[in-house]
């Protein structure tokens, strides 16, 4: 199940600006997750203004990170309603590491040297952020959820 961590998540999740291909991935994660951990999914960011992402990146983050985005700020997918970050509450890292394989197994960011999840802590805690491409089809395979077995493509 899906689940939010605020109000604002719940209706940015809804919102027509976020990309289709983020939904359809989560709601792929969400079953994989029920099934397989059983355990929801809780969808902690959606959108970020650039004033969030300045937030983020000079005060709440890691200091090694802070000071790389201080000399060389850069944009978020979370800007363009491309990403989003959730966390399985309770779930262990064997799991949160699984979780990122099997998504970026059964869902293929277009450019080889980037994944569509990524397992990380930029400073408030461990979480998976996923992202999509802004000009690409995400290519998508068809999965057994019940036994994580690639089946084929879609």
């Amino acid at each position: 199940m899906i689940v939010f961590k605020t109000d604002r998540q719940k209706t940015e999740f809804a919102d027509p600006n976020i990309d289709s291909r983020v939904r359809v991935i989560l709601f792929a994660v969400s079953g994989y997750a029920e099934h397989t951990y059983q355990r929801d999914v809780e969808i902690t960011e959606v959108f970020r203004t650039q004033e969030e992402q300045n937030d983020i990146y000079t005060v709440k983050a890691l200091p090694e990170i802070a000071e790389q985005y201080k000399v060389h700020p850069w944009y978020s997918v979370h800007q363009f309603w491309r990403g989003v970050d959730f966390v399985m509450r309770g779930a262990h890292i064997e799991e949160v590491e699984a979780m990122e394989k099997w998504v970026n197994g059964n869902f293929v960011y277009t450019h080889l040297s980037v994944k569509t999840a990524l397992e990380h802590n930029m400073g408030a805690g461990l979480h998976i952020h996923i992202q999509v491409d802004n000009d690409n089809v995400t290519e998508i395979k068809k999965v057994n959820i019940s036994t994580n077995d690639t089946v084929g493509e879609i």
